[in-house]
């Protein structure tokens, strides 16, 4: 693989694509070599500020231009980058910024009062916290420009990702330049992206996989729509408006896709041709239903998670199919990256027979170089050369693979082991649901006993669910309990959050 880095990316861009559109954000367009002139005034204003290469830099804000810039500016001066999840609370900003050591926080004018808590918390100055606009203002000099950088090589740090981890504070994921790269190739060739692609960026930026999915655009001259929210009812027409080509979502933007198709908001939508989804896996239900309405070769299910950068499989839209020979691989989430390896092993590491569940375990270049500060979490999750993904999952006779589960969210009861994403998958051929969450509660009897949080079209009964489930499922699977909410909570990226349903509902757990 080339020795390129996530600077090389945006030198190169400047050079072949120069009046190409780079990004349009709030309908005004920048074109590649403007968009570089700003990332040296970026650079400019960090070098003011006696930043050097292998400081810490951090980054709150929303989708914005400016989280880019920043990120590219960082990268040429081998400057490390600590994007910041805008969700979190001022003392957990706080200690993403105090374990990072991060010598400055570029912020969005929105969330100027929580940083101002959160740089306090952290022991900043008043001159470490700076507006993400600031730079816009300056005149770089010579020494700023693109081709005045250091030696920055692949194996150099690129960012510390925090992760959202479910016990504790969050850890911190070292990723190189070459892991990020490694990334952007893999999303590139799997995507099929080239230089008249528009890629829409709803998700988070401060996310490995928007990140990512963005850097891909600079490599191959493509243009990158930045928006801040989803809005489900004006996205059809927005992919119009913009010539939008590739969008990535998770399972509730599928479902306000589906509710507001493009017909009833008087748009097309034909230029979308691809729609990869990621952040958990979609229900084979759901998915089919998006098969039906809006086309075969249009989805890509994707697996991955932060710490491989963050690709792993990928299923791709040929193989997303409802026909009754294919439909089964709904369920999958395909095979290896093009620069990844998968396997699936037991508790002393040896690969498993073919359908037998085991844990996931990947390799590849884009794999972290390990957890900020953490040796021994590093050597438990980094083992011969293999990353230890926690989650739980099996092949079938083509090697497709299927993840069951994590690890922590099996259920055991009486002795039995239950995957709640196997009772999430009856639950959702229902017609009424609309989104669900199965998990873990409190037995007396069984240890622990099947719970459903869930959200419904139309109204229905806790009996209604259960006799339903019957007909599929081990009585010992059955849920014990069900909760009936408006919606679910999930993370900026969409994934639903069972620690934060589990502390909601634990008062009436008690009761179970």
């Amino acid at each position: 693989m080339l020795d390129l880095t996530i600077g090389a990316l945006l030198q190169r861009a400047c050079r072949l694509y120069p009046g190409k559109t780079a990004v349009c954000f709030q309908e005004q367009t920048q074109s590649f070599e403007a968009f570089g002139q700003d990332v040296c005034r970026y650079r400019r204003a960090m070098r003011d500020k006696g930043i050097r290469p292998g400081d810490r830099v951090a980054v709150l804000s929303r989708n914005h231009p400016g989280v880019l810039k920043a990120m590219f500016a960082c990268a040429l001066d081998g400057i490390v980058v600590v994007p910041i999840n805008f969700r979190l609370a001022a003392r957990e900003m706080a200690f993403v910024l105090k374990d990072s050591g991060s010598a400055l926080l570029w912020v969005d004018e929105f969330f100027v009062p929580i940083a101002q808590e959160a740089a306090h918390l952290a022991e900043l100055a008043p001159h470490q916290l700076e507006s993400l606009d600031a730079p816009l203002a300056l005149n770089a000099q010579a020494e700023d420009g693109l081709d005045h950088t250091p030696l920055i090589k692949s194996d150099d740090l690129f960012g510390i990702f925090y992760t959202s981890g479910t016990t504790g504070n969050p850890k911190g994921v070292m990723l190189t330049h070459g892991n990020m790269m490694a990334g952007v190739l893999n999303h590139t060739m799997g995507y099929g992206l080239g230089p008249a692609d528009v890629c829409l960026h709803v998700m988070p930026l401060y996310h490995t996989m928007e990140a990512s999915l963005a850097f891909c655009q600079f490599f191959v001259g493509g243009n990158n729509v930045i928006v801040q929210n989803f809005d489900a009812a004006g996205f059809w027409p927005m992919v119009d408006r913009h010539r939008i080509t590739h969008v990535t979502a998770v399972f509730t933007m599928l479902i306000g896709m589906l509710e507001n198709p493009p017909a009833a908001s008087g748009s097309s939508g034909t230029s979308l041709h691809t729609i990869s989804l990621g952040g958990q896996a979609v229900p084979a239900e759901v998915l089919a239903k998006a098969v039906e309405q809006l086309g075969e070769d249009r989805l890509i299910q994707v697996y991955g998670l932060t710490e491989a950068a963050p690709l792993l499989t990928y299923l791709p839209r040929e193989d997303v199919r409802v026909a009754d020979t294919q439909r089964h691989k709904l369920q999958s989430v395909g095979k290896d990256f093009f620069l990844t390896e998968t396997r699936i092993v037991d508790d002393e590491g040896k690969a498993v027979p073919q359908g037998e569940l085991g844990e996931i375990i990947a390799r590849g270049p884009n794999v972290m170089r390990g957890y900020w500060q953490r040796p021994d979490e590093t050597a438990n999750t980094l083992r011969d050369g293999w990353l230890h993904t926690g989650d739980i999952g099996r092949y079938d006779e083509e090697r497709y693979l299927y993840v069951i589960d994590r690890k922590k969210d099996l259920i055991i009861s009486g002795g039995e082991n239950i995957s709640p994403r196997e009772v999430e998958e009856v639950i959702f051929r229902h017609p009424k649901i609309r989104e669900c969450s199965v998990f873990g509660i409190p037995d007396a009897q069984w240890g622990e006993a099947v719970g459903v949080a869930l959200s419904t079209y139309e109204p229905m009964t806790e009996d209604e669910l259960i006799s339903f489930c019957s007909a599929e499922l081990a009585r010992y699977k059955l849920p014990r309990r069900v909760w009936f909410l408006d919606a679910l909570p999930r993370d900026p990226v969409g994934k639903i959050q069972k620690r934060v349903l589990r502390s909601q509902l634990s008062d009436s757990m008690k009761n179970t």
